[in-house]
């Protein structure tokens, strides 16, 4: 029997900031109903200003509402921390968002070079590419987001957003062929995903 789950204590009487980190991250995951994430990576960075993590994740927790403005600071910072010795850093998260934030504040170059900066990270890579290509897609520089979305789906293949904007692309060149050639495929592959899912729910039901 597992142990029974405890109450988290309150941001100031946590004592670390390990830990405030991962109860934020465990408030935000379970969509807690009266406690804020946000509190506990306030109170991090209270004490430590230049948290990456919680730098990270109260920037996430404003883009997500909207707040770009808001989230834009604590990104940069979270970058610019990371970058302080190494321009190429450990964990692209921080660049992905702060691209993102830039999107949506209609920059689109800044957003562009952040994207592609953040493909460094090999997790960021499908996520960076992906939107580099949209944006690529937006100022008709199709030949770009072709090479773009091909190093997406070599980290994803089954990308299926990338999957649809490729299809697109490909149009937009006249390549009509090739196009209905890959959307055959990419049906194929999502007919086989789902069957492949159905079977696994009906096992554990059964």
């Amino acid at each position: 029997i597992p142990d029974a789950a405890e109450a988290a204590l309150s941001p100031q009487d946590t004592k670390t900031n390990d830990q405030l980190y991962l109860t934020g991250l465990l408030l935000e995951q379970y969509r807690h109903a009266t406690w804020s994430a946000l509190d506990y990576y306030e109170e991090a960075l209270r004490r430590d200003p230049n948290d990456v993590r919680c730098l990270t994740q109260t920037g996430l927790w404003y883009l997500r509402r909207g707040r770009f403005d808001k989230a834009e600071g604590y990104l940069r910072k979270a970058v610019k921390t990371w970058q302080k010795r190494n321009p190429n850093p450990y964990d692209g998260e921080a660049i992905f968002y702060l691209a993102l934030c830039m999107k949506y504040q209609y920059r689109p170059q800044e957003a562009y070079e952040l994207f592609w900066k953040s493909t460094w990270n090999k997790a960021w890579a499908d996520a960076g590419y992906y939107q580099a290509a949209c944006i690529s897609v937006s100022q008709g520089r199709y030949d770009d987001a072709l090479d773009e979305l091909e190093r997406c789906l070599i980290s994803n293949t089954h990308n299926h957003q990338a999957r649809a904007l490729k299809a697109t692309v490909l149009r937009k060149l006249g390549r009509k062929d090739e196009a209905l050639a890959w959307i055959r495929a990419s049906y194929e592959i999502d007919h086989n995903r789902r069957s492949e899912e159905r079977r696994v729910g009906k096992e554990c039901r059964s």
